[in-house]
Parts: structure tokens; C-alpha cells; sequence
């Protein structure tokens, strides 16, 4: 059987084939064999190869459940034991705060010897190991009255339970030690300097050793794709915590350079195929557009004329790294003549050297240069969206469209009635082209 349709060609075909499996297992399977086209054993083969393929499906919602029926039940557990916890003595107290602990590592040791292939029983058991060493070291240290803060709490929990993702290959303790991390760059003091720096960058390089092993391994299964969002975002947490002290030159230069590097790692083979759960793309998209609109007022260039900024020259080095990435990014889309990639890459680029450069040159010069460039992104999404007939791209560039008229509005003294006759000429369009895309998909 052979799909195809002129105007969507290949791609119609893929689509059509990803869906082959569950309509002949539906209903093409009895008609074919009728027909004569397949025999009983061809038949039985094909059948048995989907049940297969079914039986040994990823059971992610299974696992889901799992993680948050274990948490339930802790809460709960933490919840009974609170009621009576002043009553009792500390050798129980102590007993209690261990016995989960306990329980887990023992109920672990069972699973890896006997379980290794279960992901369902990974996942459990790395969780509860997990919230236990938690559970203990925050009820040993008030039985004891052990002096300490959160950032120090944390900083041991996440110490204590980095292996359990490489021991039980368990994305849910990954994902709790990022978000774990997260939390500690949040409670530590950005004004210090030193040990928490090198522990912090410590903890950071471990698990995004773990983070490449085993995310980009197991990419197909739903809880890993979610590092690809917390991640890049306590990555920029990390960032804000040891240079949140630069001036605004040096800050929005290495921003800009963490976008292209976030988008070149969202065009890598393991993620281009991947649309919201691509964070890296996302984030690196989102950041280039909102330092792109910052850059479109006047008052930012004015503010940035009469402010002293000094750096280390040292600072330029990565930020002339990041751009040697970001040209390579470029080159690779020429190459395969993704023109528009390109284009989105190598925004970056321009707004660094504006971002550098700007001070020097008029006010005037830079707001048009940037505005300028900033239509043509947006003419250029909304033709292509047009031209191959991508909402995405059309709306998306109907969407910039609307937040720079928003910005222009203000900081512009036109009157109410030109300001109107704007607004409606912009919902106007947004409508227009919708319906003409819709008529030529039609078509």
C-alpha cells in the first residue's frame, strides 16, 4: 500500500506510516488475510511482533503513580509520627528516623540483586532512599539540636544521593537531586565568594556527567525528557549565583551566549526531534527574544551610555568561545541550507557585538539598527510560515509582530486614535493571514 499526496509528499508518508501499525491491527489484518494478500502465518507473525512490542512498552505512567504513591505515603507516615513525636524518648526517636532509611536500603538491595530489570521498582526504591536520607538527617539534627542552616542541609542531602541515579538508572532521583540543586543556589549567599563556589561547581559538573549518560541514553522514556528543562534552568540559576555581580554589558553578553549554546544543543541529533520538551531550544529562543526587545527601547541605550562598566579582560574569553560555538552552529545550518536556523543562530552574534559596541555609537543608530533587525525576523517567519504553510511559524511571527507594537506603544506619544487604528489594523492582519493559510492548506 502506498500513501501520497502531491502537496505534503514525503512528509505525508511518514505520517501515514507511523499510523500503518494501529490501523492493521484494528481492522487491515482480516482483510488482507480474505483477500488473499497475506497468509495464517504471516498473520500470527504480525501479531505476535505488536503484542510484543505492547508487553514490553515503557510503563511510564505506572512509574508516575509509583513516585507519587511513595511520597504520599511518607507524608502520611511524617504526619502520624509528628502527633506523638514530643512523647516518646530519644532512642525512639532516633530508632524512627532511621527506620526508613533502613527499610529502603534494604528493600534497594533486594531490588538490585533481584529486580535489576524492573524500572517501576528503580524508580520506587532511589525515590524513598532518597526522601529518607532527607527524612533522617533533618530528624537526627533536631533530636540532637544540631546547629546548621538549609543551604548546609541541602548541600549534604545532595552529596548523599547523586549516586542513586547511576546505581538504580532511576530519572526521578536525577531529576529530584537538579531541583534539589535549584533550591541550595536559591538559599545561598550571592554576596560570598569561595568554598560554596567550588562545591556548588562541583555538584554541578557530577551530575551533568550523569545528566549526559544517562538522559541522552535513555531519551525515549518520558521522566528523563524532563531534564531537558530543569537543567538548563538550574544552569542559569548557576550562572546569576557567580556573576550576578557584572555590570549589564558583561551580563547581557554572556546571556546571549548562553542562548546560542542553548539553541545549538537543542539542534543536536538527540533533541531536534523533540518540540516542547526541548528546553534548551526554548530557553535559548525565549532568551534572545526578551534581550532582543531590551534592547529595542531607547532609555536602555541612554542608561547604558552613562554607566561605567569595567571587566577583566579575562571575561571576553568565554564569551569569544561561546561565539566560536555559536559561528560552528551557523556553518552547520548553511551547510544543510536551513537558512532560517541560521538566521535565529546568528542573532546572538549581532546582539553581542551591539551589546559591546552600542555605547559608542548614537542612540538613534542602535534603536533603528535593532528595530530593524527585529522586522525583519519577524517578516521573515511570517513569509516563510506562508510559504510552506507552518502555523507555528506564522503565528509566531504574528506574535513578535503584536509584543513590538506593545513596546513601541510605549514609548511613543501618538494620539489614542492613531494608537486604535493600529490595534485594529494588527487584529486585522492576524485574522487575514490566518484565514488565508487556512484556505491555501485547503487547497
Amino acid at each position: 500500500m502506498q500513501f501520497t499526496n502531491p502537496l505534503k509528499g514525503q512528509q505525508y508518508y511518514n505520517e501515514m506510516v507511523k499510523f500503518i501499525p494501529n490501523y492493521f491491527m484494528k481492522i487491515d489484518l482480516d482483510e488482507l488475510f480474505n483477500a488473499g494478500i497475506l497468509n495464517e502465518g504471516q498473520v500470527t507473525q504480525i501479531r505476535d511482533f505488536y503484542k510484543s512490542k505492547a508487553d514490553t512498552a515503557p510503563t511510564t505512567l505506572l512509574r508516575i503513580v509509583s513516585i507519587i504513591g511513595v511520597s504520599l505515603i511518607g507524608i502520611g507516615i511524617l504526619y502520624i509520627l509528628a502527633h506523638n513525636w514530643d512523647t516518646l524518648s530519644k532512642w525512639t526517636r532516633l530508632t524512627i528516623s532511621l527506620l526508613p532509611l533502613i527499610a529502603c536500603q534494604t528493600t534497594g538491595m533486594y531490588a538490585l540483586i533481584k529486580k535489576r530489570d524492573s524500572q517501576v521498582w528503580n524508580e520506587t526504591i532511589a525515590l524513598g532512599i532518597f526522601f529518607s536520607v532527607g527524612i533522617a538527617m533533618a530528624l537526627i539534627s533536631q533530636i540532637y539540636n544540631i546547629e546548621g542552616n538549609l543551604h548546609d542541609f541541602l548541600l549534604w542531602w545532595i552529596t548523599l544521593t547523586i549516586p542513586l541515579s547511576l546505581l538504580f538508572d532511576s530519572a526521578g532521583s536525577s531529576i529530584a537531586v537538579w531541583i534539589c540543586i535549584g533550591w541550595l543556589l536559591t538559599t545561598s549567599d550571592w554576596n560570598k565568594t569561595g568554598d560554596e563556589d567550588i562545591f556548588h561547581s562541583l555538584l554541578i559538573v557530577v551530575s551533568l556527567a550523569i545528566y549526559i549518560i544517562k538522559a541522552f541514553r535513555n531519551e525515549k522514556l518520558f521522566i528523563w525528557r524532563w531534564h531537558h528543562w530543569v537543567v538548563p534552568v538550574v544552569l542559569l540559576l548557576y550562572y546569576f549565583s557567580v556573576f550576578h555581580n557584572e555590570c549589564n554589558k558583561i551580563n547581557f553578553a554572556a546571556l546571549l551566549v548562553c542562548s546560542g549554546i542553548g539553541i545549538r544543543i537543542g539542534k543536536s541529533s538527540r533533541l531536534e526531534h523533540m518540540t516542547w520538551m526541548n528546553g534548551f531550544m526554548m530557553l535559548g529562543l525565549l532568551g534572545i527574544t526578551i534581550i532582543s526587545y531590551i534592547f529595542s527601547f531607547r532609555d536602555f541605550w541612554n542608561e547604558m551610555k552613562t554607566s561605567y562598566c569595567d571587566f577583566s579582560q579575562l571575561y571576553l574569553v568565554p564569551v569569544v568561545a561561546g561565539m566560536l560555538v555559536i559561528g560552528y552552529s551557523i556553518w552547520n545550518d548553511l551547510r544543510k541550507s536551513k537558512h532560517i536556523s541560521a538566521l535565529i543562530s546568528s542573532l546572538p552574534i549581532f546582539f553581542i557585538l551591539v551589546d559591546l559596541a552600542g555605547p559608542t555609537l548614537p542612540v538613534t543608530m542602535i534603536w533603528l539598527i535593532i528595530n530593524l533587525i527585529i522586522l525583519t525576523l519577524i517578516g521573515t517567519f511570517i513569509y516563510h510560515g506562508i510559504q510552506t504553510g507552518k502555523w507555528l511559524f506564522l503565528n509566531g511571527g504574528l506574535l513578535l509582530l503584536i509584543v513590538w507594537v506593545i513596546c513601541r506603544h510605549n514609548e511613543s506619544h501618538l494620539s489614542f486614535v492613531v494608537r486604535g487604528i493600529i490595534f485594529i489594523a494588527l487584529g486585522l492582519l492576524c485574522f487575514g493571514m490566518n484565514v488565508y493559510l487556512l484556505k491555501m492548506n485547503k487547497k
